[in-house]
């Protein structure tokens, strides 16, 4: 639940709780500081206490950067002592910092503002019915699986081509990805998988045969498990890294 607090004639603070921290909106923070968000500011900041929240702004759900209070005082420190920054401190630690500490500051009960409660009360509505998607997916899911292991005798595999879906995702164009499997023997000449790799149980083939008229066809889709997944992740990381040299190299 988003909330906020107004300093008045200067703008507005927007907090919320997350990763059990009280975290504050990051451009709020710099904007009533009297600073502009930059690269510099943020190469300041701790990575690990900032954090991209998804927020409504004017009814439309946004990613906005949130920071922990660290990292708030880094900000602070770089405002130096200008009338802003004094300001604040002096807001801040009257008005905002006695209300985070507070136990019930996220508890329905103590929310006196009917809009606020009804927001939460509807983010509560929409996870309860995420949940029960969750719960009916996992359902129909565990169907399948049970079918996968009687057909391939292991439930977590996947097919190639979905895997590869991902790998297309990451920058792979399927030549090179196919071309970097044949050469380390997984996949032979003609892109099918090496019975070596059939036989201790990286990859499962499933053939299909379909009769159509008078005409039969015969089609093999190929799982892959996740040690066949990890192996390939590896030869991934060791292409990415010998590339990087490579490149180094040349410079």
């Amino acid at each position: 639940m988003l909330f906020s607090k107004e300093m008045e004639g200067v703008g507005v603070l927007r907090f919320t709780l997350t990763d059990q921290r009280v975290v504050y909106c990051y451009k709020d923070v710099c904007k009533l500081l009297g600073l502009k968000p930059s690269i510099h500011i943020r190469g300041e900041l701790n990575s690990k206490y900032t954090y991209s929240l998804t927020v409504k702004d004017t009814g439309k759900p946004v990613k906005v950067l949130f920071i922990d209070t660290s990292n708030l005082n880094t900000i602070i420190r770089i405002a130096g002592n200008t009338p802003n920054a004094e300001l604040f401190s002096k807001w801040f630690a009257e008005e905002i910092f006695p209300l985070t500490i507070r136990d019930d500051i996220f508890n329905l009960d103590t929310i006196t503002d009917k809009n606020v409660a009804m927001d939460l009360l509807s983010e509560y509505e929409d996870l309860k019915f995420q949940v029960k998607q969750y719960e009916y997916r996992e359902r129909k899911n565990e169907i399948y699986l049970k079918s996968m292991e009687e057909l391939l005798g292991h439930k977590n595999m996947i097919s190639l081509n979905v895997y590869y879906d991902d790998i297309f995702e990451r920058g792979y164009p399927k030549g090179k990805f196919y071309a970097l499997l044949r050469n380390h023997g997984i996949l032979m000449d003609n892109n099918k998988v090496s019975q070596e790799y059939i036989d201790n149980g990286r990859f499962v083939k499933l053939t299909t045969i379909c009769v159509v008229g008078a005409k039969t066809v015969t089609t093999d889709i190929i799982f892959i498990s996740k040690s066949g997944i990890n192996l390939i992740e590896q030869l991934l990381d060791n292409y990415e890294g010998e590339k990087t040299v490579n490149e180094r190299n040349s410079n």
